[in-house]
């Protein structure tokens, strides 16, 4: 029940500036979705999808990986996205699973930054101005977070929070300023999902509500 009424409240949120310009929106994200020119080395820096971060690889503009392996990514490309897709639809379940089942609805930190990062991470084209949506959910995830009991889960806790932390602040530096792998945002995108998963499976209090 909450995620139909999720659903139709992002769904009404697109007609407030009137259904015109919510089907203008649509016809430009299908049109641009499959214009081949936002995987071009130029548009490269700006989009960090999973299509464009596997196509930087394969043309491997900067030399980043050894000539064997681009090449491989080049004719093995779809499997790679293949796995990194069922990757992020673990990490989804995962958290969206142990939430319901902790909560009596989704509203909880974590979902809120999961549907967040699911929006960078799935589109064919992702661009960076949509990076700014971090910071707030990062905030709610981190605000409410209480150190583990046991050792290694204080240990393991702290390292995915500064893992996490140091992804994050790289998003903060204008593309033109980093380089290789680091070039798209996608690698840090999928850290922070990667840490969020983490700390869900470490948290023992379900308090946090949007």
């Amino acid at each position: 029940m909450t995620l139909l009424q999720l659903g139709t409240l992002n769904i009404v949120a697109f007609l407030i500036l009137s259904y015109k310009v919510f089907l203008q929106f649509v016809n430009a994200v299908l049109t641009e979705s499959r214009n081949p020119l936002w995987l071009l080395p130029d548009k490269q820096p700006i989009n960090h999808s999973i299509n464009a971060f596997i196509d930087k690889l394969a043309k491997n503009n900067d030399s980043e990986l050894p000539v064997e392996l681009a090449e491989w990514l080049s004719s093995s490309g779809s499997w790679v996205g293949f796995i990194f897709l069922a990757i992020i639809v673990l990490c989804s379940f995962i958290i969206i699973w142990r939430t319901l089942q902790n909560r009596p609805n989704i509203l909880h930190a974590d979902a809120l930054m999961l549907l967040i990062l699911l929006g960078f991470l799935l589109p064919s084209a992702s661009l960076d101005y949509k990076l700014v949506l971090l910071a707030p959910g990062l905030a709610v995830v981190l605000a409410n977070r209480t150190l583990p009991e046991l050792r290694w889960q204080r240990i393991l806790f702290i390292g995915l929070t500064i893992l996490m932390s140091a992804a994050y602040s790289l998003t903060l530096v204008p593309y033109q300023y980093r380089a290789g792998l680091l070039i798209t945002a996608f690698p840090m995108l999928f850290i922070i999902l990667l840490c969020l998963t983490g700390l869900n499976l470490l948290n023992k209090t379900w308090d946090e509500v949007l």
